[in-house]
């Protein structure tokens, strides 16, 4: 009972700071202001982090709590963008200007050089600390992944794993081998299976022995889909043609200061690695002195998937890796609309070569689904753990509002999955491959 008391106190304490900011909810579209016609995928940022975008009708709606001094933009790369304090957003139409021309040039240091310039030194030093050293390098990484699931607008059901990530490279695997997850810990709330022809997922693939949706796709939707992204990444010199550049102002970010640049795919079709990828857009944020990239937003559909991902890169040893990577993707499957948003941190991160790697690397996206962990909650490891994330406060609220989150998480992990794996084989081989890496670190 001490435990359920102080699990509960420590929720109640996250989400009442998070209710000292206000909830807010809009509605709207966002239309071109000479010809009055719909702007389909407007990027919505809060405060540089992405919370929505516009649909095929120039529509958006977004819910979430912030306070009324912070700013929501509405960015579109063959638009002037425009910003306004959210406690000041009341209009149901936003008109943006096209623009004619794309600015040819930007300050760095004291100098004027043109934009071209200046993208070919993106490409370089991103290439340099990124592509070179990261990319190509499978490594290991402490992991904390926050996920919310909704299902044809049910209750969000909440999905949350301390664990092990194995993040591939391209000289040893292609973009279609899913990064493997070992979890560790785990808390989950009840989720609602998805529902075909009066059947349940898992009744529909006897053939298979996973049931809970969010546990079984989670790196392969989610990471999958980063992973194509990086190989369509706008600051990779084999991309260097696929995209326009627009320099959008300078930001200051905790006494730096930083460029924002906008991107856009030239051409509405991009195929990559066989799939393609519609309307490619974002924005980058770039230190302004040493032009390394801070953080991305990318907005893409990708047959079928509408996809949002923010990544966030630290820079280990001298070369960058991710710090974070926040992701909204939302698609229909068996008619069902499936909605997932999420937050990927990660922690200590082992920048040593693994060992012929090239012996496990495998494409399986069930691997360690069917953890015996999913099936446990274990209260005093998440005692003072915050559930709240910048991207995920809005359904969290919801999922935990006046309840015990010690009683939900209990009730989650007996919505049991199987624990029988069919890959054990596969699974043995990889964890083999963590404990010699570890032990040579």
């Amino acid at each position: 009972m001490k435990n359920k008391i102080l699990i509960f106190t420590v929720l109640f304490i996250s989400i009442s700071v998070y209710s000292q900011k206000k909830e807010y909810k809009f509605s709207g579209m966002v239309l071109e202001l000479k010809t009055n016609k719909p702007i389909t995928d407007v990027i919505l940022l809060l405060n540089n982090n992405q919370v929505g975008y516009t649909n095929e009708k120039g529509q958006y709606s977004f819910k979430l709590f912030a306070n009324e001094n912070d700013t929501i933009g509405f960015y579109h790369s063959a638009y002037f963008h425009k910003e306004f304090l959210i406690s000041e957003l009341n209009k149901e139409i936003i008109k943006l200007t096209e623009k004619t021309i794309l600015l040819d040039e930007i300050e760095i240091g004291i100098k004027k050089e043109n934009l071209k310039e200046v993208k070919r030194k993106l490409h370089k030093t991103f290439e340099k600390k990124f592509r070179k050293v990261v990319k190509k390098t499978p490594y290991w990484s402490k992991i904390n992944l926050k996920q919310v699931t909704i299902i044809n607008d049910t209750l969000p059901a909440y999905l949350e794993i301390d664990g092990d990530l194995l993040m591939y490279g391209n000289s040893y695997a292609n973009v279609w081998d899913s990064p493997i997850l070992i979890p560790h810990k785990s808390r989950r709330t009840v989720e609602n299976f998805i529902r075909y022809d009066g059947l349940s997922f898992n009744e529909l693939r006897k053939d298979e022995v996973h049931s809970h949706y969010a546990i079984t796709n989670l790196c392969y939707e989610d990471l999958i889909a980063y992973h194509f992204f990086e190989e369509s990444h706008p600051l990779l010199s084999k991309n260097l043609n696929l995209y326009n550049f627009t320099f959008e102002k300078t930001i200051n970010i905790e006494g730096q200061e930083y460029y924002v640049l906008s991107f856009t795919s030239k051409k509405e079709k991009t195929k990559i690695k066989g799939r393609n990828f519609y309307s490619i857009r974002g924005q980058l944020i770039i230190n302004k002195e040493n032009l390394i990239l801070k953080k991305i937003t990318a907005y893409y559909r990708m047959e079928g998937i509408k996809t949002v991902f923010t990544a966030e890169y630290q820079k280990v040893n001298e070369a960058l890796y991710p710090k974070s990577i926040s992701f909204n993707l939302s698609f229909i499957l068996n008619k069902n609309k499936i909605v997932r948003k999420g937050l990927f941190s990660f922690k200590e991160i082992n920048t040593k070569e693994l060992d012929n790697p090239k012996n496990i690397i495998t494409g399986n996206r069930f691997l360690f689904s069917n953890s015996e962990i999913y099936n446990k909650y274990e209260a005093k490891y998440w005692k003072n753990r915050s559930l709240l994330t910048s991207n995920l406060g809005y359904e969290i609220k919801e999922i935990f509002r006046g309840k015990f989150a010690d009683t939900l998480f209990r009730q989650g992990a007996s919505q049991n999955i199987s624990t029988i794996s069919k890959y054990a084989n596969e699974e043995s081989k990889i964890l083999k491959l963590k404990k010699e890496h570890e032990k040579n670190k």
